[in-house]
């Protein structure tokens, strides 16, 4: 474990190890935080209020999960997280902001059937944590076990997945 800590420490910016770590919900969020969430939400409505596009859509979601109201948030992306990855993680935030596994379950348990929507270690790393956080360690280790597939040079996944196995 210690020489996974340090080829991790080695090999991945302190970026990456937010980035990571963040889908643990131990560091600050890939999304700077607002100074003021209030008016930073009302200028991401306006913005999206006047061009509805998918990343303006997308910004006024996360910080309706964040910062404001998950469901609202969650409404935002549920109808497109068949066909875009990002709108689907956001839709595993909202769940996971709700205390709602249900989604990151069905996603874990279809990697045993051969059923992978996208092929994107973030999400998988997002599913793993929560079905970790709801008490699914066996759904959970298998989406973590995908993401590491996906990106096998991944030291913060190799040490998570060996304090899962108790080494």
């Amino acid at each position: 474990l210690i020489h996974e800590l340090a080829k991790f420490q080695a090999d991945r910016s302190e970026a990456e190890a937010k980035a990571f770590f963040n889908q643990a919900g131990t560091l600050d969020s890939r999304w700077a935080s607002p100074e003021d969430p209030v008016a930073h939400g009302e200028e991401l409505n306006a913005a999206y209020a006047a061009d509805p596009s998918t990343e303006n859509r997308q910004a006024l979601a996360h910080h309706e999960i964040r910062y404001g109201d998950p469901a609202k948030g969650l409404e935002l992306v549920a109808d497109h997280t068949a066909d875009d990855v990002v709108d689907l993680k956001l839709a595993l935030e909202a769940d996971r902001a709700r205390n709602d596994s249900a989604r990151a379950q069905a996603l874990a348990a279809g990697l045993a059937n051969g059923t992978e929507p996208f092929a994107d270690i973030e999400l998988w790393t997002l599913v793993g944590f929560i079905c970790l956080d709801s008490g699914e360690p066996a759904l959970g280790q298998r989406a973590l076990e995908r993401a590491l597939e996906l990106d096998p040079g991944n030291h913060a996944l190799k040490i998570q997945m060996r304090l899962l196995q108790g080494n």
